[in-house]
């Protein structure tokens, strides 16, 4: 048995024991199809008793289309939002008295900014091209007064309060993505002053999440609670067990432990009594009650709460549900976002638990994927010396991660000035490099909105003061700065979590 090409890298769980190969063989095949029309199938091998595991044709275009719908859903959940803003968004601001209208002036104004961009221009911003709006083009519209009202509600403490210069300032808006959840829809909106300093950065109200992806913490949280509500389909006839969810013999009361979901789905089987197949992507533990104790819990409800936990499908593979398939909802977002064994192993080696990573070994992680770096630092914590690598959201091409890209195409001489306490003057660079991996930072994070104001940034990368005994850097700041004040300046600091630097109950130093 061997996978095929396209399916050489994919990981998978099985637990179970005296099953059949060909049990086996037809849950691996369920596992990895996208039915009806992406499937997967064993294709022999010559006369012997080999089969390849290989992909249908039709897998990877229902990916693609998958990927597209979820734009296609996206833009018209935006063309819905800006008929609701003139069919009843003006009469509800028209109703709203003075305590409710700021409310309905954050729905209506935003609404009325992405209708103006025109079809082209929300075309972009849904792609995660940062979208550069001077004020002046808005108070130049028709509803000037309505934006006037709402910059001053908004940024300068009342409705009324907007300076007379307010055609000089621009707004920045960006689309918020996330790695493993096709509707996660948020948009974020960065003011920006004549000089470029960036004073304040949030969500877009009138835009409100399509689904809210929420941490590994809470959804483990969610799971408990929601052990003890029933599933809609559920009858008293179904089977139930009494299990000890988190067996930790020797665990004080009220102690927590992590777990995966691996380690969950093995106590799960040997005590139920039943074989799992699961895809085998990279996910993020979950912390628990010690002993956690389950009594007489309907067995589906159970399976489906851990499925939730992870943002997992699963069914019953026969009639004696002895045998469970556990898959990814969005399957087509975690194989662009997996990272092969090969690659996985080398990281594991340089990224050690609890220890600051090298600049050698930031460098090359911040070559991967977004979405790859999202998995590798947070969910399933591997890199989590990389903290900070990726800003908040997922401002596609922004953050500490094009800046690394960009420092290591320098020459080593431009490299060691960007290290020195002075830094590298962007001026001193080849224009097509900044373009190519600075632009949108500079944009979404720096402010730095037009040529004048880019014309005397200077970027800095630096190691940090060493937390840790052994004197090393505790990571790495990465800052760009106008040589003018007041002007655009930003920096992050890409870091281990201060969790994993100092001890329960002690405080951060600064």
């Amino acid at each position: 048995m061997a996978p095929g090409r396209d399916l050489a890298e994919q990981r998978v769980t099985l637990i179970g024991d005296g099953l059949d190969l060909k049990t086996w063989m037809d849950g691996l095949r369920d596992l990895l199809s996208a039915p009806p029309d992406g499937s997967v199938f064993w294709a022999k091998i010559g006369e012997g008793k080999s089969w390849r595991l290989e992909t249908g044709s039709n897998r990877k275009a229902l990916a693609s289309r998958l990927s597209q719908i979820d734009q296609e859903y996206l833009a018209q959940y935006i063309k819905d939002r800006i008929r609701w803003a003139h069919e009843a968004g003006f009469k509800k601001l028209e109703q709203a008295g003075e305590e409710r209208r700021s409310p309905a002036l954050h729905l209506l104004v935003p609404l009325l900014m992405i209708e103006s961009f025109g079809p082209e221009g929300q075309a972009r911003l849904l792609e995660s091209e940062p979208t550069v709006l001077s004020c002046k083009r808005f108070l130049d519209g028709p509803h000037k007064d309505l934006f006037r009202e709402w910059m001053g509600r908004r940024h300068f403490g009342g409705p009324t309060r907007a300076p007379a210069d307010l055609d000089r300032y621009w707004l920045v808006l960006t689309r918020e993505r996330h790695a493993f959840d096709p509707l996660y829809a948020g948009f974020t909106i960065s003011f920006i002053r004549p000089s470029g300093f960036m004073s304040s950065t949030g969500n877009l109200s009138g835009l409100r999440f399509l689904h809210n992806r929420v941490t590994a913490d809470r959804r483990a949280a969610s799971l408990l609670a929601g052990l003890s509500f029933p599933l809609e389909d559920e009858t008293p006839q179904m089977p139930r067990a009494t299990l000890n969810l988190t067996p930790e013999p020797h665990a004080l009361p009220g102690q927590k432990v992590t777990r995966t979901r691996e380690q969950l789905l093995v106590t799960v089987a040997e005590r139920l009594g039943v074989s799992i197949i699961a895809d085998g992507y990279l996910r993020s533990s979950v912390e628990l009650p010690a002993n956690l104790e389950l009594k007489e819990i309907p067995v589906r409800r159970l399976l489906s709460r851990l499925a939730e936990t992870w943002n997992c499908d699963w069914r019953y593979l026969d009639k004696d549900e002895k045998r469970v398939l556990l898959r990814a909802k969005y399957w087509w977002l975690e194989d662009e976002a997996d990272v092969p064994e090969t690659q996985l192993a080398d990281l594991r080696s340089r990224f050690r638990p609890g220890q600051p990573a090298e600049l050698e070994d930031l460098l090359r992680l911040a070559e991967l994927k977004d979405s790859q770096v999202r998995k590798l630092t947070e969910d399933a914590g591997i890199c989590a010396g990389a903290q900070g690598l990726l800003p908040r959201g997922m401002h596609t091409g922004t953050g500490v991660k094009p800046c690394l890209q960009f420092f290591s195409r320098l020459p080593k001489t431009l490299q060691a000035r960007a290290l020195s306490p002075a830094g590298l003057p962007l001026a001193e660079v080849s224009p097509q490099l900044v373009e190519a991996h600075l632009r949108r930072t500079l944009v979404v994070w720096v402010g730095a909105v037009t040529p004048e104001l880019r014309e005397k940034l200077v970027f800095f990368l630096a190691p940090l003061p060493p937390t840790v005994p052994d004197g090393k850097p505790a990571g790495y700041q990465v800052a760009i700065r106008s040589a003018n004040r007041p002007g655009p300046n930003w920096w992050y600091d890409v870091r281990l979590p201060a969790k994993l630097i100092y001890p329960p109950g002690v405080a951060p130093r600064d």
